[in-house]
């Protein structure tokens, strides 16, 4: 399917359950374990990243040499894919690796390189569906947006982003995509998680 029904304005059924995690006052363990979960959703239903070959391609060229290419095969992917969200991402990822780590990223291998990109790029749409589940505010768990972004961080640090990105390289496509296996979730999850959103 294509990114629009999935990135429309109502969350879908896994991230509208991180949502209620955040908003239930769970620690960013629990929440690292359902995102997870919500991210194989994701890949599952948005066809994972488009373009996906191309993009690899590309970032292993430019981080061996090669810059010029990076430009031009990520505006022609995003063109040919209609800027699908998912591949914007790792586009926006693949630019800041090469701008920020470019020469030390020399002396990795081809699997390497690929590997840094398919986690940096994950990361980036964790947080853009992070950022969906705060739109409705959540200034009962976070005081501050210093707080916010320090709870997205330990998330973010709590995913198994390298075992995810292993699954992408195998199911570009999101099809056969699993998720690594998690902790049971902690007493009275499942109970929270079937409360409708706003409800007290």
């Amino acid at each position: 399917m294509a990114d629009g029904d999935y990135y429309s304005k109502r969350l879908p059924p896994k991230w509208a359950k991180v949502k209620n995690l955040i908003a239930g006052g769970f620690d960013a363990e629990n929440v690292a374990g359902f995102a997870s979960l919500a991210m194989g959703e994701a890949m599952r239903r948005t066809d994972g990243v488009p373009g996906f070959a191309r993009i690899e391609s590309a970032f292993i060229a430019a981080a061996t040499g090669d810059r010029q290419v990076w430009g031009e095969a990520g505006e022609q992917v995003l063109r040919d894919v209609k800027h699908h969200v998912n591949t914007e991402k790792f586009v926006e990822a693949g630019t800041a690796l090469l701008e920020t780590q470019g020469p030390s990223m020399r002396s990795l291998d081809s699997t390497e390189l690929a590997q840094e990109l398919t986690e940096a790029g994950l990361e980036r749409i964790v947080r853009h569906h992070l950022g969906r589940c705060y739109l409705d505010g959540m200034a009962d768990r976070f005081e501050t947006r210093a707080d916010l972004s320090t709870f997205e961080q330990q998330v973010v640090e709590n995913m198994p982003l390298h075992q995810l990105a292993t699954q992408l390289i195998r199911h570009p496509d999101g099809q056969g995509f699993r998720t690594p296996r998690r902790a049971k979730p902690a007493a009275g999850t499942a109970a929270l998680l079937n409360k409708p959103l706003g409800s007290s």
